[in-house]
């Protein structure tokens, strides 16, 4: 589909606008779980390496290496940012005295991860217009979800040991719920976006059962935004 410089030119782009790897990855369309997991893989190879630096210090302490959350995924595919939270996952359901022999890991996600991915994706639009024309849409993008589902449940499997399934029908199912703390804040922005639509919403609130903001709703019309 691209070349090597060809797709070197869209991640260098990305990167611009604050994409981590995995959300490069995901934006020009790569849909194989190897290639997230070789991402995953070399991320802790690399938070490894300097924690071993550390340990093997003994002079004045160094400063940590702390990568910037990404623009689109605000950390949720960086592993400095989520493996705690898997400690904390696993941390929970080991003590929960879970007797199952599956569980399911669903995440719950910020609905201003649809903003900034639609923000970034016209980003990449206008700077490569021409490269991307006929052969990567904004549909093209793999969803946050899917490459997280491909790396991190196992990472809780190989610490709990029992098996992980998809879907809402096993026994034990545990959430992650993300939130950030400008979310309110960024979703209003969808205001300037939409005027008519969304100010008309924010004045019949009660006629909607989701809220002015629904994932749906927000996801639906950022469908139509153009650059």
């Amino acid at each position: 589909m691209w070349t090597s410089d060809e797709e070197a030119e869209i991640i260098r782009v990305l990167q611009n606008g604050g994409a981590c790897e995995k959300c490069c990855q995901r934006f020009v369309g790569y849909k194989q779980s190897y290639i997230y997991k070789k991402c995953h893989k070399e991320e802790n190879d690399r938070m490894k390496s300097e924690d071993a630096v550390l340990d093997e210090e003994t002079g004045p302490p160094r400063k940590i290496y702390r990568p910037s959350p990404c623009s689109v995924c605000l950390g949720i595919l960086q592993d400095f940012y989520m493996m705690p939270r898997m400690e904390e996952v696993i941390k929970q359901i080991q003590e929960s005295g879970y007797d199952a022999d599956k569980f399911t890991l669903s995440l719950s996600l910020p609905i201003c991860l649809s903003i900034r991915q639609c923000a970034l994706w016209l980003y990449l639009e206008k700077e490569k217009k021409e490269l991307l024309k006929g052969r990567l849409e904004q549909s093209d993008i793999t969803p946050l979800k899917q490459v997280w589902k491909y790396i991190y449940p196992d990472c809780v499997v190989n610490q709990v040991g029992i098996e992980h399934e998809n879907g809402e029908n096993a026994d034990f199912f545990v959430e992650l719920v993300i939130q950030h703390s400008k979310e309110e804040e960024e979703i209003k922005v969808m205001e300037d976006i939409c005027p008519k639509e969304y100010k008309d919403r924010a004045r019949k609130v009660n006629v909607y059962n989701m809220g002015v903001y629904s994932r749906q709703g927000v996801e639906k019309s950022l469908a139509n935004v153009d650059y």
